[in-house]
């Protein structure tokens, strides 16, 4: 690993402690389709995207929020990740039976 990678690596995980994020990784495209589905259903609104979710699309981004409460959830390279407070992805991750994280991996 090169040093620039590195000081990017420890920045990454010290936002994720000091912020208490934890993010789920290696969504496949049904699982995260049904993920963005349910919690649309549940009140909460996509933010900062107009277009819906393509799994055949390059990439693709969005907030969900709900009150004060924001998940970042990406697609890319046909998979996904969801970000965000601990409170919320560690139920995400019982809900769905996905492994939770406490920095990226």
């Amino acid at each position: 690993m090169n040093p620039f990678s590195a000081i990017t690596r420890r920045y990454q995980d010290w936002k994720f402690r000091r912020n208490d994020w934890r993010i789920v990784q290696g969504i496949s495209a049904e699982r995260f389709t049904e993920i963005l589905q349910t919690h649309m259903d549940n009140g909460w609104e996509i933010t900062d995207n107009y277009q819906g979710f393509n799994p055949a699309m390059a990439k693709w981004q969005c907030q969900l929020r709900k009150g004060t409460s924001c998940l970042r959830c990406r697609w890319q390279s046909g998979t996904g990740y969801i970000f965000g407070p601990a409170r919320i992805l560690n139920g995400l991750g019982e809900d769905f039976g996905l492994t939770v994280f406490t920095t990226p991996q």
